[in-house]
């Protein structure tokens, strides 16, 4: 019985870490905005890909993917298909006069439990504990 609360103690500190990551990639959308582009340097770090067009800039980072997530489907009446994809985020800062206007994601960024998760490996460092 040790062994099966230990094991349930473990994947629910493990769902709680993943929640909050998702939490965290929400709440960017909208307290990011206003940020200034040396901020959003200094705790997000250098972006994957940027481009300038005018006073806009945009700044896209980019996760490799923590883990998979797998899917599974009944095809006939004996035949089940398994599958998995890598998860990973690109969050989008779009910036006007060195500041955030927008952030958005794309990708594949969490399993259906924890929408954006990936993300919020991104944001993590951008937003108050």
């Amino acid at each position: 019985m040790t062994r099966a609360v230990l094991t349930f103690l473990c994947i629910a500190i493990a769902g709680c870490a993943r929640s909050h990551r998702s939490r965290l990639a929400d709440q960017a959308r909208t307290e990011l905005v206003g940020a200034s582009k040396v901020d959003l340097l200094a705790c997000a770090g250098v972006p994957s890909r940027s481009a300038t067009v005018g006073n806009t800039e945009v700044l896209t980072y980019t996760t490799g993917g923590s883990g998979a997530a797998a899917a599974f489907g009944v095809v006939g009446p004996t035949s089940v298909v398994v599958g998995s994809h890598r998860l990973g985020c690109h969050a989008t800062f779009v910036l006007r006069d060195n500041r955030v206007v927008r952030v958005t994601y794309s990708g594949r960024t969490g399993p259906p439990l924890f929408p954006r998760e990936e993300c919020g490996f991104i944001v993590e460092n951008c937003l108050p504990r």
